[in-house]
């Protein structure tokens, strides 16, 4: 996605086949510039009228999970924390986001959300009802660590909402090298099934539901890095084009378990109803 031309290795874990980048640059800041993309989401009166409309993946699975907008919720990774400004207008009232590459200029507390840099400890003191990850597990140097912390700033049925890329999936086999999802060296661990199942025990954790949810992008892009193009500094208007070509595509992997991102509900094994 930076166009470096860097090539970086990775190993598959053989006891899930999880990918692990093995060249992790030792300082990852610069990887995240203030012209990434989740800190440079604008949400401005349009974006407000569309999310008060329309729903996105984010919202859809925010919903499947049933949290009330009286829920108390933390995102961690949150960028500028568009996603929290959608749930705002949704009619969430008690909001915060974390994210250890957050501008600090962008730290601040405005209405129902509070916006913190660092990890996600910096709540540690709290409790939420629910904790989002969206795309933010692949980034973590220890998966099981992040999801560890997460758990324990669980209310008691609160759950954790992890959306990530997942290496057991049509368009990594398909693509290999050239699949989008790569992002090297950002995400540090592509997950397997069998991995995300794994890290979740690990993390005295239980999964509760999950799915796949590949969106419309991801097979254009990776189609267009197998041909040598660049997708990244596509016009708008191709990229739409482009999504809307494989979006039927993206939705039958999905209910075939195929697609090439997944969605897991977790919740603390303690909570078990028969524990």
């Amino acid at each position: 996605m930076l166009g470096t031309g860097v090539s970086y290795a990775y190993a598959p874990c053989q006891n899930c086949d999880s990918r692990v980048l093995l060249d992790i640059p030792s300082e990852l800041a610069p990887f995240y510039p203030p012209t990434y993309g989740s800190f440079v989401s604008s949400f401005g009166r349009f974006a407000r009228q569309r999310a008060r409309w329309l729903s996105d993946d984010k919202w859809s699975a925010v919903r499947r999970v049933g949290a009330d907008r009286s829920a108390r919720v933390l995102d961690v990774g949150c960028g500028a924390g568009a996603f929290l400004r959608m749930l705002e207008v949704k009619g969430f009232r008690n909001l915060a986001g974390v994210d250890p590459f957050m501008p600090a200029e962008q730290s601040d507390a405005r209405g129902p959300i509070r916006l913190r840099q660092g990890d996600v400890g910096v709540f540690a003191q709290e409790k939420f009802d629910l904790i989002t990850m969206h795309h933010v597990v692949e980034h973590a140097p220890d998966p099981v660590a992040l999801l560890n912390s997460a758990g324990q700033m669980l209310s008691r049925g609160g759950m954790i909402l992890v959306r990530t890329p997942i290496v057991d999936s049509w368009a990594s086999v398909t693509y290999g090298p050239n699949w989008v999802q790569h992002d090297a060296p950002r995400h540090l661990v592509i997950l397997s099934s069998r991995g995300a199942e794994a890290a979740a025990a690990a993390a005295g954790l239980r999964i509760l539901d999950s799915w796949r949810d590949e969106g419309r992008w991801a097979a254009w892009a990776s189609t267009m890095l197998a041909a040598g193009r660049d997708p990244f500094r596509a016009p708008p208007w191709r990229i739409r084009i482009g999504g809307f070509r494989h979006a039927r595509a993206a939705q039958r992997r999905n209910r075939r378990g195929e697609g090439d991102s997944a969605c897991f509900v977790l919740g603390r094994a303690l909570d078990s109803p028969a524990s």
